[in-house]
């Protein structure tokens, strides 16, 4: 492993100690089902995995179901927040500077992928609040262009009812995980970035409220409009 690889081990090994103590209190939490399809034991080295973005915990849940230390990107907002930004530091995470190019953050997500690492993207950019996958942010495809990498997506379902971002807590427990591969590096080099952007798209397409219909979930008796305002 080359020297400027070794600043990833320490990441590496907390994630591995760390798993088998968080997975617990997160499927207690939120009873996660964790669903690969059959290549995704196969993609060893360097990766991207994308997901929709519903909670707060989301980066924790998908690395966990992953089974693999994630850099996630994450705004620099958010390491501002006294107990989330001690964790997204201890699982690695890559800060950015919102509405702007990041030359810093690029680098440190070149250097991931260099040295074998997964690198985690909410193409969205933010939790959204009603529960229907938004349109990814335009830059992603140009991003995934530079990464060259495997991209692995991961559709978390009925993780906005669980803890809506409007409620604040949880409200009705339970999470599908499903994770595959949607494109390969020779994929990417042939694609154009909408071509690659509208893959990314289809891949995280999600509404809660048809999931729902087809799982119902068992609501509290109080507190369910909770927070609705927001």
């Amino acid at each position: 492993m080359p020297s400027s690889c070794r600043k990833f081990r320490k990441n590496r090994l907390v994630y591995h100690i760390l798993r088998p103590i968080a997975y617990p209190f997160f499927w207690f939490s939120y009873r996660m089902k964790f669903i690969r399809s059959s290549d995704i034991p196969s993609i060893k080295g360097a990766a991207v995995l994308l997901g929709n973005h519903v909670n707060q915990w989301d980066p924790f849940i998908a690395a966990i179901g992953l089974k693999r230390q994630v850099h996630f990107i994450a705004s620099d907002f958010v390491f501002r927040k006294p107990l989330l930004g001690k964790l997204l530091k201890i699982m690695g995470a890559v800060p950015k500077i919102k509405f702007r190019s990041d030359m810093a953050s690029l680098r440190s997500l070149m250097d991931i992928v260099r040295c074998g690492g997964v690198v985690g993207i909410f193409p969205e950019g933010h939790a959204n609040w009603s529960g229907k996958t938004l349109d990814i942010v335009p830059s992603t495809g140009k991003l995934i262009r530079l990464l060259k990498a495997p991209v692995i997506a991961v559709l978390i379902k009925g993780g906005h009812i669980s803890r809506p971002r409007w409620h604040g807590s949880r409200l009705a427990p339970g999470e599908t995980l499903e994770y595959r591969q949607i494109l390969s590096p020779e994929q990417i080099k042939s694609m154009s970035v909408p071509q690659i952007n509208q893959a990314i798209q289809n891949a995280l397409d999600h509404n809660e409220w048809d999931y729902l219909r087809e799982h119902p979930r068992r609501l509290p008796a109080r507190g369910r409009a909770e927070g609705l305002e927001h």
